[in-house]
């Protein structure tokens, strides 16, 4: 809710394993006026692995969030990260027009940045969100990034993963080793179960179970 701060941090050390997950979706609620801040700190040392796969994050109209992402990898580390983002509950009639969304994303390989990205929403842009030119009519967003000292020999069989779907639209992309994957749909129940598969697809790649909260 308006006004909370929550930081997570985590370490994954020298040829050390670790899944993070979560048991329910993340809801951001209608805020009088402060921001939620959420910061995640994730650094993965030389030879170690990790999956963070949480549930979606939920944003309520009214919601106004600060999120913040910092990856840390060793250049023979290995990672699946995602995130879904939910703008609203349309199936319930909600959606999210109004408020604030600020999101940071920084990855460093070896010390070097190799991704950055910034999203801004402020105000009422009901309207905005939904142009062609932005969302259009996708009310979810999925975000899932795949490192391995292998990473850029995966490229193809991603590429092949993202298939086309009516309502839903994506791509990869290889960032100097870093493969940056992203998708929208109209729907959202269609959205998640895509990235499930997409992150279970990865986290083979990588011999890594997916995180049991997730197991079907």
């Amino acid at each position: 809710a308006g006004g909370d701060r929550v930081t997570t941090g985590i370490t994954i050390g020298e040829k050390a394993t670790l899944a993070v997950s979560s048991a329910a979706a993340e809801r951001i609620y209608r805020s009088a006026g402060t921001a939620t801040e959420l910061s995640t700190r994730l650094a993965i040392e030389s030879g170690g692995s990790g999956l963070w796969l949480p549930q979606e994050t939920i944003l309520h109209d009214g919601a106004r969030l600060q999120r913040q992402f910092e990856i840390d990898l060793a250049g023979d580390s290995a990672l699946v990260f995602g995130e879904l983002l939910y703008f609203g509950r349309r199936a319930s009639g909600e959606g999210f027009g109004r408020g604030a969304l600020c999101e940071s994303w920084r990855v460093r390989r070896g010390g070097r940045l190799i991704f950055a990205d910034e999203t801004r929403l402020s105000g009422d842009f009901s309207d905005d969100i939904l142009h062609p030119a932005a969302l259009g009519g996708h009310v979810a967003l999925a975000t899932l990034l795949f490192a391995a000292p292998d990473g850029p020999d995966h490229i193809d069989a991603i590429r092949e993963t993202l298939r086309e779907e009516e309502g839903l639209e994506g791509g990869a992309t290889l960032l100097d080793g870093l493969i940056l994957i992203r998708f929208a749909a109209a729907n959202a129940a269609l959205l998640r179960n895509h990235f499930m598969a997409l992150a279970e697809f990865l986290a083979r790649r990588i011999a890594r179970p997916m995180p049991r909260a997730l197991s079907h």
